[in-house]
């Protein structure tokens, strides 16, 4: 199966957070291999969201790479993404953070400023190793509240803030594996 993507990314109203120098991104494969590198945007305004859709990837990926393209900051305060149809929120915060505070920038060449960070992609729905496929079927069995902490400075909130949890199904080579 391929999987159409794009990906939205919000500017922040942080202080320098507007670009003219944009970013580009990359997708990890379920391999663990990258794409190569496409074009995000070549600038972006403050406030702005940027847009942008990307070729059909063999499967779901599970990392995404956000990569300045020169050394002109970019601020940013979400991303999204669209794969197939569904949408994760990626990051969300209120405006991003200040610039020198590294959570919601890029920028090459900066000493202490990340010229590229990296973002969990979370899985598509009702699909989860077997190893938390049954530790999540357990506790919706039994009728456990789960709840999913993010670890992130309290300025951000990583969605999903809430877990759902989709009946499961094994095949016997699965159970037997």
């Amino acid at each position: 199966h391929s999987w159409q993507i794009s990906v939205a990314v919000h500017t922040s109203m942080q202080e320098h957070a507007a670009s003219i120098s944009g970013a580009s991104i990359q997708f990890q494969l379920e391999d663990g291999s990258w794409t190569v590198p496409h074009s995000l945007c070549t600038s972006a305004a403050a406030g702005e969201v940027v847009v942008a859709q990307y070729p059909a990837l063999p499967g779901w990926p599970s990392r995404l790479k956000l990569i300045a393209n020169g050394d002109d900051a970019w601020g940013y305060k979400t991303i999204t993404i669209s794969i197939g149809g569904e949408s994760r929120t990626i990051l969300a915060s209120d405006d991003g953070s200040m610039y020198g505070e590294t959570a919601c920038w890029v920028v090459a060449g900066v000493e202490g400023m990340p010229a590229q960070q990296e973002f969990r992609v979370p899985g598509p729905a009702g699909k989860a190793p077997v190893h938390r496929a049954w530790g999540m079927y357990a506790a919706a069995a039994s009728h456990v509240d789960i709840r999913v902490e993010p670890l992130l400075p309290s300025s951000l909130v990583m969605a999903p803030s809430e877990l759902t949890v989709f009946p499961l199904r094994f095949d016997r080579a699965t159970l037997t594996s």
